[in-house]
């Protein structure tokens, strides 16, 4: 339905990168985040009459509503930023396939797992955090529109953001 598609779409702009609720196994974590089949199959008029109002009430939403995270667990995510990235580009995890990354860093979690001490600390969903972020990065630095950037492939709108942690 309009409903559902309009939920799928929403929830990947609000949280940057959203997964499928299974795991498919020996795609990278990325693409898994970035883009659902459902979201690919839609037609560039279905797109322009969901969002049709939809960037105003965007603006209004509060960047902890967005992601789902207090107050304290974006600060949290914010102010650990460049650790969160060093830890995923060390690991080699940002284009990993490994279905177990899935229950680490993006499906729903009172933390993620980067079985350190301070995984207690560090809010659930962190994956999808980052891939906000990318996305941000990529929707300033790049002049396209919404339906260009949800059919772009999720490595060139990673290569194309120039991402770069906070300090």
């Amino acid at each position: 339905t309009e409903a559902l598609q309009s939920s799928v779409i929403l929830d990947l702009l609000d949280a940057g990168f959203t997964t499928p609720s299974r795991k498919i196994e020996g795609v990278p974590i990325f693409n898994q985040q970035a883009f659902s089949k459902r979201i690919k199959a839609l037609d560039e008029k279905k797109l322009r009459a969901i969002f049709k109002d939809k960037p105003r009430a965007l603006a209004t939403i509060r960047n902890i509503e967005k992601i789902g995270y207090t107050i304290d667990k974006l600060e949290w995510a914010k102010a650990n930023e460049t650790e969160i990235w060093r830890y995923f580009i060390d690991r080699e995890l940002l284009f990993n396939t490994d279905p177990k990354l899935l229950n680490r860093f993006i499906n729903p979690a009172p933390f993620s797992k980067f079985y350190l001490e301070l995984d207690s600390e560090s809010p659930g969903r962190i994956g999808q955090y980052i891939g906000w972020q990318i996305v941000r990065a990529y929707m300033k630095k790049n002049d396209v529109s919404l339906n260009k950037m949800l059919i772009t492939e999720s490595e060139e709108i990673y290569k194309q953001s120039k991402f770069k942690p906070r300090k």
